[in-house]
């Protein structure tokens, strides 16, 4: 029987004492999966910095016309760390970007209020999540914490009134797998709970689980599902947003794009078994 982690209901009231929960919480699940195993230091963040087009022709092993083609709807990218969990970290990185930082130049006013709208609308979500290391979180009251938590820590973010302070400081929490005297490494671990429910949720409301018989790994850590591109539409179609999905192979690629009427967009480069994040900025050439 797998154990369960528990938060006291008083700690309720002190919202520190919450952070120090969710914290130990999230750091045993890390215990319980990555930290077992030996990472080299280089590829230990769970998001890399970015990457220019010629790192990205070089990493995808472009020929010189699949490399001209790509500049058109992908010009540079972030690589992810190599887990089961890569998708969800492309994702949900990309999302929360979009959310809290960069939505057509918008003011941090409308920033909030479609930040309160997306609380909102998720504020009863599930936070499951299941290791295949003796570990489950599935009792309604820490799920609701950690959820609490999760929020706090995006609206903590949207505060933030300079744009680039903002976006410099959820890159950092985001990316962060140590906790060390001035930020903790939550943030991550937070969002893939979430995103993994999130996904999960999405697959009922688009009526897509028949598409999807492994369904039961949305919610494993580190565990990739067999019919993950059912769930990348459903997440489209619930979040609605324009994904771009870049395969490569044979020194090219192939592009599927879903939800295609919708303004903001989430590029996922995919080469078979990993996931990275793309990147699209207009480049001055003056």
């Amino acid at each position: 029987m797998g154990c369960c982690f528990r938060i006291n209901a008083n700690t309720s009231n002190n919202q520190f004492k919450v952070r120090e929960e969710c914290n130990q919480l999230i750091n045993e699940l890390y215990d319980k999966s990555w930290r077992q195993r030996n990472v080299d230091t280089q590829y230990q963040q769970f998001v890399r910095g970015i990457e220019n087009k010629s790192e990205l022709k070089k990493y995808y092993n472009l020929s010189l016309q699949s490399y001209s083609d790509l500049q058109k709807i992908c010009n540079k990218f972030r690589q992810v760390r190599g887990d089961g969990n890569c998708f969800y970290t492309a994702f949900s990185f990309q999302y929360l970007y979009i959310l809290l930082i960069k939505q057509n130049n918008q003011s941090q006013k409308i920033h909030q209020e479609q930040f309160k709208k997306f609380q909102d609308k998720y504020k009863n979500l599930a936070m499951k999540i299941f290791t295949n290391e003796n570990f489950q979180i599935d009792d309604q009251q820490t799920q609701t914490l950690l959820l609490q938590e999760f929020f706090k820590r995006l609206q903590q973010l949207i505060d933030i009134k300079d744009e680039q302070k903002r976006e410099e400081e959820f890159i950092k929490q985001f990316q962060n797998y140590e906790d060390n005297e001035e930020i903790d490494c939550c943030l991550y671990g937070l969002s893939i709970i979430f995103f993994r429910n999130l996904a999960n949720q999405a697959v009922d409301e688009n009526k897509f689980a028949d598409l999807i018989p492994d369904r039961v790994n949305l919610l494993i850590w580190e565990t990739e599902c067999n019919n993950n591109e059912a769930v990348i539409l459903a997440l489209a179609k619930t979040l609605q947003i324009k994904l771009s999905l870049i395969f490569f192979q044979n020194n090219g690629f192939l592009l599927k794009q879903y939800e295609e009427q919708n303004e903001n967009q989430i590029i996922l480069l995919i080469k078979p078994g990993h996931y990275n994040i793309g990147i699209f900025q207009q480049e001055n050439n003056n």
